[in-house]
C-alpha cells in the first residue's frame, strides 16, 4: 500500500465496533494496522488539557502513574505521539 493508502484502526480489541471493523478489513483482504487507544493522555495531548487533575483525584493520579511506567504495561501501550499524530490526520479528513 502507498504510504497515503494505508489503513490505521484505532480501538480496543474488546470493542465490538473496533472487531467488527477488523473483520470487514480482514473479509476485504485491506492490510490495516491495529492501535490500542489510550484516550485520556492522546485527549490530553491533542487539547492541551488535563483530565486527571491531582488536587481532586490525588489517588487515582498517583496510580496512573504508576501503571504507565511498570515494564510489563510500558511494553504494551501505544506511544502517545503516535496516537496524537494519528487522530489529527483523522480529523482532517
Amino acid at each position: 500500500m502507498a504510504k497515503s493508502d494505508e489503513l490505521k484502526l484505532m480501538g480496543k480489541w474488546s470493542s465490538p465496533y473496533a472487531m467488527r471493523v477488523k473483520i470487514a478489513l480482514n473479509i476485504k483482504s485491506l492490510e490495516h494496522e491495529h492501535f490500542e487507544e489510550t484516550m485520556i493522555s492522546v485527549i490530553e495531548q491533542r487539547y492541551e488539557r488535563k483530565l486527571l487533575v491531582e488536587a481532586k483525584a490525588p489517588a487515582l493520579v498517583k496510580w496512573a502513574e504508576r501503571f504507565v511506567v511498570d515494564p510489563t504495561v510500558k511494553g504494551l501501550i501505544p506511544e502517545t505521539d503516535k496516537l496524537v499524530e494519528i487522530s489529527k490526520s483523522l480529523q482532517i479528513k
